[in-house]
C-alpha cells in the first residue's frame, strides 16, 4: 500500500480536508495545539493495530490528521445542535470558550516588548540617579520620542522586574 492511501485510509479524509484542518490548527492557540498532540497520543494508541513499521511517519500524522478533525468537528457542531444532548452542547461550549482563552493570552502587549528590549535598563539607570516616575517618562519623551503615561511605565516595569527576578535574572 502507498503512503498516500494508507493515510487517506486511516484518516478517512481527503488530502483537501487535511489541508483545511492543518490551517485550523495554525489559526488555533497555544493550550489547543497541546491539545490536538494530547489527543494524537490517545489516537495513537486506540489505533496500534494499524500500525506499520514501513510507514511510520504516515502512521503519526495520520493519527494527527484524525486527532485535528475530530477537535474541528466541535467548531461546526453548532449547525447540529439539534442532535446533541444537552450535556454535549454544554461540553462544546466549554471548549470554545478554553480555545477563545488561550488564544486571547498568546498576544504580547508591542508598547511592552519596546519598554522590555529598548528602556528597561535606561530606566533602572534613571530611577537608580532618583528621577520620579513622570520624569522618566519625560526623559524618554524628549530623548526617544515614545510617548508613555507614567503610572502605565511604572507598572510596565514593575512587571517585567518581578519577571526577571523570577527567571533568575534571565531576560524574558
Amino acid at each position: 500500500m502507498d503512503s498516500r492511501a494508507y493515510i487517506d485510509t486511516l484518516t478517512s479524509t481527503t488530502a483537501t480536508d487535511r489541508h483545511r484542518l492543518f490551517r485550523w490548527l495554525a489559526g488555533q492557540g497555544e493550550e489547543t495545539r497541546l491539545d490536538a498532540y494530547r489527543l494524537q497520543n490517545d489516537m495513537i494508541k486506540q489505533n496500534r493495530s494499524a500500525y506499520d513499521p514501513a510507514l511510520r511517519a504516515e502512521f503519526y500524522y495520520s493519527m494527527l490528521a484524525k486527532a485535528l478533525a475530530s477537535m474541528s468537528w466541535i467548531d461546526t457542531a453548532q449547525s447540529q445542535r439539534g442532535q446533541l444532548s444537552l450535556e454535549q452542547s454544554r461540553m462544546i461550549s466549554e471548549t470554545r470558550i478554553k480555545r477563545m482563552k488561550a488564544k486571547r493570552k498568546s498576544k504580547s502587549s508591542p508598547k511592552k516588548d519596546i519598554i522590555r528590549i529598548q528602556f528597561y535598563e535606561e530606566i533602572t539607570a534613571l530611577r537608580a540617579a532618583g528621577l520620579s516616575w513622570r520624569e522618566v517618562t519625560a526623559y524618554i519623551q524628549d530623548h526617544h520620542h515614545q510617548s508613555f503615561c507614567h503610572g502605565w511605565v511604572r507598572d510596565c516595569y514593575l512587571k517585567l522586574t518581578a519577571q526577571r527576578q523570577g527567571a533568575g535574572g534571565v531576560e524574558v
